[in-house]
């Protein structure tokens, strides 16, 4: 061990020792006195305007009597980038303007060679030639690309958790790539300003087996922005095929400037629980906000959360180890407590029909009728919800088109039968399909009589549609099948005790006589 430690001493020592060792066997160069040779001068051997405010710089290699380790650009003398590739796009010029480069190189020791001679070019004029008026979202060809961006192939590849987009355009352009489970492209984007031919960004955090909207816009070197491509792309498929359960019993309590967390964790519980923060609003994704807490606990402390900026919104992930999430639950805290969502109470009626539903917002934001629960095999709507079973997992889907598409968030919250100021709500997010928004939910533990209730958020974050009610929760029976299988256990079990008995007895009663 320590003869390696001492031959990677060397290694680092430039101008003493060069070692490599393979096993126990050495092959040792030693250089007498420093290295002092710099680099040959490299020869520049492009300076090509691509764009109004770039220019691609490319150079011949340098040599060096033990190996070169970089390169120095400069613009009008000015350093610009510092790089071991014989090339460089520099961004950022001005339209109509010249520029004279000039490159060197340097070696281990930092022998610099003398500069290249300076090559000089200008960049794209303005003003902007005029867009084909009869160019259209589907053309790629070369001669709308004269005067508006165009692609020439797009390609998607995509993994459980990523998606690589290759794209080919008939001249330099620089990119915007937009993604998210709707139109709205609401989960993020990714652009460069380095115009070429080809590109391939990398799309992180996507979840296994879900279908996301994505479109992409080209810049061409004239500064003309088209929107050239529109569609869907699903990733592959992760080890489990459904979402894990949410966590729920959600409590937050305001203790000063800190916020406390706890909740239950759903059984069997696969995965991590990750709390993300945000002042904005409920976070809909694991890295939209601050992550608090990333691991496997029922409660955390998130000291100062509102020293600075109060109201906060919390939303509580489960993630899967292949990437899939649950819906996630909600709670937004403020100084002074916490905000609960309940309908106003409405008087039961008399012919066992659901109590009347409180409404507010348009009704086209959101039909009662639209909202279906599934309880096992049977299905329901909201408009005709009177009783559920409690302690029982509960789905609620909700079609796609029966929102507006200016939609931001549906949260479901679910009111407590013993105390009707815990609430634990919940996101719904658009299943692998992308029809449905979804979410399921463990009902109260207690028999009772408790609210239920649905609110849509639009883009602005503000509450536009309302629809709630008061269910009665009810102990659920077993199943016939199940209970008859426990007789038969009974049964079976209180047999062999019996049999069991009387064989000791008769083993006894042998040994007494």
């Amino acid at each position: 061990m320590i003869r390696y430690l001492i031959l990677l001493i060397l290694i680092l020592m430039p101008g003493t020792i060069l070692a490599a060792a393979a096993g126990d066997a050495f092959m040792v160069r030693q250089l007498i006195g420093d290295d002092s040779n710099p680099p040959s001068t490299p020869v520049i051997e492009t300076v090509i305007p691509v764009a109004t405010s770039q220019i691609d710089v490319a150079w011949l290699p340098a040599s060096d009597d033990i190996a070169v380790f970089g390169y120095r650009l400069y613009r009008d003398g000015v350093p610009v980038a510092t790089t071991t590739q014989t090339s460089f796009s520099d961004t950022g010029l001005l339209a109509s303007t010249t520029y004279s480069y000039t490159v060197d190189a340097y070696d281990f020791s930092f022998n610099v060679s003398t500069s290249s001679l300076a090559v000089a070019t200008t960049t794209l004029s303005l003003p902007l030639p005029p867009p084909v008026a009869t160019s259209t979202l589907s053309a790629r060809n070369k001669q709308s690309a004269s005067a508006v961006p165009a692609l020439s192939e797009i390609t998607i590849t995509t993994t459980a958790r990523t998606a690589i987009v290759y794209m080919s355009s008939y001249g330099p352009t620089a990119y915007t790539v937009r993604w998210g489970r709707t139109t709205s492209y609401e989960l993020g984007s990714i652009s460069t300003n380095v115009y070429k031919r080809e590109h391939s960004p990398t799309i992180y955090q996507l979840e296994p087996g879900m279908m996301y909207y994505y479109e992409v816009e080209l810049i061409n070197s004239w500064g003309i922005k088209r929107q050239v491509e529109s569609g869907v792309f699903k990733t592959a498929p992760g080890l489990s095929s459904n979402a894990p359960a949410n966590v729920f019993g959600v409590v937050a309590q305001v203790d000063g400037d800190d916020v406390r967390l706890s909740w239950k964790l759903p059984t069997p519980l696969v995965g991590t629980v990750r709390v993300v923060r945000s002042h904005l609003f409920y976070p809909t994704t694991p890295t939209d906000g601050i992550i608090i807490f990333d691991g496997i606990a029922q409660q955390v402390t998130d000291s100062g959360a509102l020293r600075d900026r109060a109201p906060q919104f919390y939303t509580i992930f489960v993630q899967s180890p292949d990437g899939r999430l649950s819906s996630g639950a909600v709670v937004l805290v403020n100084r002074v407590g916490v905000r609960v969502l309940a309908p106003p109470r409405t008087p039961a009626s008399t012919d066992s029909r659901p109590e009347v539903i409180t409404e507010t917002g348009e009704a086209i934001l959101l039909d009662p009728a639209a909202v279906l629960l599934q309880i096992g095999d049977v299905t329901t709507s909201f408009d005709a919800l009177a009783t559920l079973p409690a302690a029982t997992a509960i789905t609620i889907l909700i079609p796609k088109v029966a929102v507006r598409p200016h939609l931001k968030a549906i949260i479901l919250s679910v009111h407590d039968t013993t105390n009707h100021d815990e609430v634990t709500a919940y996101l719904l997010k658009l299943d692998a399909s992308g029809r449905y928004y979804t979410v399921t939910f463990i009902t109260p533990a207690y028999a009772g009589e408790a609210a239920l209730s649905i609110a849509v958020y639009d883009f602005t974050a503000a509450v536009v549609r309302t629809i709630g009610l008061y269910v009665t929760y009810y102990e659920p029976k077993p199943e016939a099948g199940l209970l008859q299988e426990r007789y038969y256990r009974i049964i079976l079990g209180g047999s062999l005790g019996l049999s069991l008995f009387f064989l000791l007895f008769y083993f006894w009663w042998r040994e007494v006589r």
